[in-house]
């Protein structure tokens, strides 16, 4: 579902509260329609920040994967000095901050990069071979072993 239409259905719904709020024939019914419409725009305000916070976890936690992922690679590959040099330069520019996102993201996703480019392109492909798909090894361990 489009997030606009989310946005429209709730929009919609407060709307039939106001209009409650303003055509109730009695007094009882404005209040009781005007605290239905208040708590449903509360409902919608924490709704919006619940939603904002799903995307920054998934903002996170793919570029985290990124990098770790990438430096991994690069230290099977023999390239443990080019990783730790790259992540002490991210360390170094990265903004910690409780008042906005700052600039993990675009680090990470740099400094993957970087790292990923520093892997022998040999070196690379041996690795995801012997890694095989999603990190699982290409062949299977016997029984036994």
């Amino acid at each position: 579902m489009e997030p606009m239409v989310i946005v429209v259905v709730f929009f919609a719904i407060l709307a039939v509260f106001l209009a409650f709020t303003c055509s109730a024939p009695s007094k009882r019914g404005r209040i009781v329609a005007a605290f239905l419409a208040f708590g449903w725009a509360c409902l919608m305000f924490m709704a919006a920040n619940m939603a904002e916070s799903f995307n920054l976890n998934i903002w996170y936690s793919s570029a985290a994967d990124d990098l770790l992922e990438t430096s991994i690679e690069a230290i099977d590959a023999g390239q443990a000095e080019q990783v730790s040099a790259e992540l002490a330069a991210m360390r170094e520019e990265l903004e910690v901050t409780y008042e906005h996102r700052g600039n993990f993201n675009e680090l990470a996703l740099a400094t993957a990069e970087k790292i990923r480019s520093a892997i022998p392109k040999d070196d690379a492909t041996k690795t995801q071979a012997e890694q095989g798909v999603g990190g699982q090894p290409a062949t299977p361990p016997r029984v036994g072993d």
